[in-house]
């Protein structure tokens, strides 16, 4: 049998395996490794590997504009399911880069800087400047969508954002392959019109887009991810956050700032629940049902304990709901609201001081999201504080398994 010289393939055939070494910086001869007592086989294994890694770099370009230029494109062909896994690999990444990233844009400056800590992170230089690339390309993309975003009149003069499948040109009333969610919207908030719109930019997967959607989402609000406080919480846990507020905080024409009718809401009820006869009617709703709601979710407590329990958080509630009101003045202040999760570890301190079990801290979250009277506050008003309480609660819910108690609590002994 002769030797084979060329070999044409149409589709293209990727080994994915060897797709993955190569992301990951290996070369030819980390994967193709020795044959023992078989050269011949040993040639055919290193000319495999070498014409993969060949087509690889080829591909490059192509994968990095996927809708323009891949697939576009009639020279290098692949199958459509071919074509996802691919792109899916090259756009996927290690949380330990990506939890170096969060919190900060992706500049120059940010790449050079984590380049420098690739040693650290056990990553190579190929791979760290590939996912800090895609980030890039992806939160410049969002910020593209944001943009695009167009106010529209509503009637009677008012405006109203379009809605994501007019900004994504979409027909039809729902995204496909995405839920509803408890606020009648798309579940997400903007996150599935934002996911859409990688989805059709970049041909991957929305499991893929969605993440750059919750990254995107911290970077651009440059959240404080890297003082001591919150190190302690995981790339998962940064995911999880980004997920709750995307579905809270935002909305549809929003992009991935925060919805102006929710911030411009919470900026008066600052300054209301800092009025004493509306404050005073917040604490008497929450300090009415409080221990009977302790005494629903749990029977780890004796009847005594839950009583006692009850009057320690009334005796502290008033400092509680104060510093929430804060907090929901930090939506306003782009300043202040890069602290926002250094503040929530606080708070979420104090609950575990108590000691409060979770399933008695989500009791009293949830009494005080539904604490504002009717006959105080308009339904505008009421939605605004819920939506707010929503976003907050879910949070320091999450932490309250995690978070360490230290001396430092903010409402006193």
């Amino acid at each position: 049998m002769g030797n084979l010289d060329l070999f044409i393939s149409d589709p293209l055939i990727v080994d994915l395996g060897l797709f993955g070494a190569w992301l990951e910086g290996l070369r030819v001869e980390d994967v193709a490794g020795p044959v023992e007592a078989d050269e011949a086989l040993q040639e055919l294994v290193l000319a495999d590997c070498s014409d993969q890694f060949r087509l690889f770099w080829m591909l490059q370009p192509f994968l990095e504009h996927p809708s323009s230029q891949l697939a576009a494109q009639r020279r290098y062909r692949m199958l459509p399911a071919t074509r996802r896994l691919v792109l899916d690999a090259y756009y996927g990444f290690d949380e330990r880069v990506m939890r170096e990233l969060i919190g900060r844009k992706p500049t120059a400056k940010l790449r050079r800087e984590t380049e420098a800590h690739r040693e650290k992170l056990n990553v190579s230089l190929r791979s760290c400047r590939r996912q800090f690339d895609n980030l890039q390309r992806c939160f410049s993309s969002l910020e593209e969508y944001e943009e695009s975003v167009e106010w529209v009149s509503a009637g009677s003069g008012s405006l109203r954002a379009r809605s994501s499948e007019e900004c994504c040109g979409m027909r039809g009333g729902s995204v496909p392959g995405l839920v509803k969610g408890r606020s009648g919207g798309v579940d997400g908030g903007q996150a599935a019109a934002l996911t859409t719109y990688l989805c059709e930019n970049y041909l991957i997967s929305e499991a893929v887009a969605l993440r750059y959607v919750h990254v995107s989402f911290f970077c651009l609000h440059l959240f404080e991810v890297q003082k001591r406080r919150v190190l302690f919480l995981t790339f998962t846990d940064w995911e999880a956050f980004s997920f709750i507020l995307l579905e809270a905080w935002t909305a549809p024409g929003s992009g991935l700032d925060l919805d102006p009718k929710l911030t411009m809401g919470l900026r008066q009820l600052k300054s209301m629940l800092a009025d004493a006869k509306l404050n005073a009617a917040v604490l008497a709703s929450v300090q009415a049902a409080l221990e009977l709601s302790l005494q629903q979710v749990t029977a780890a407590r004796p009847p005594a304990e839950i009583k006692e329990l009850a009057a320690k958080v009334g005796s502290k509630l008033k400092a509680l709901v104060k510093r929430l009101s804060e907090l929901g003045g930090y939506l306003t202040n782009a300043k202040d609201l890069k602290d926002l999760f250094v503040e929530l570890v606080e708070v979420t301190e104090w609950l575990r001081s108590l000691p409060m079990l979770p399933e008695e801290a989500a009791a009293l979250f949830d009494l005080l999201t539904h604490a504002l009277p009717e006959v105080h506050f308009n339904p505008d008003q009421i939605t605004c504080w819920q939506r707010f309480m929503r976003g907050v609660s879910g949070c320091m819910l999450l932490m309250y398994a995690r978070v360490p108690v230290t001396s430092l609590i903010f409402l006193g002994p």
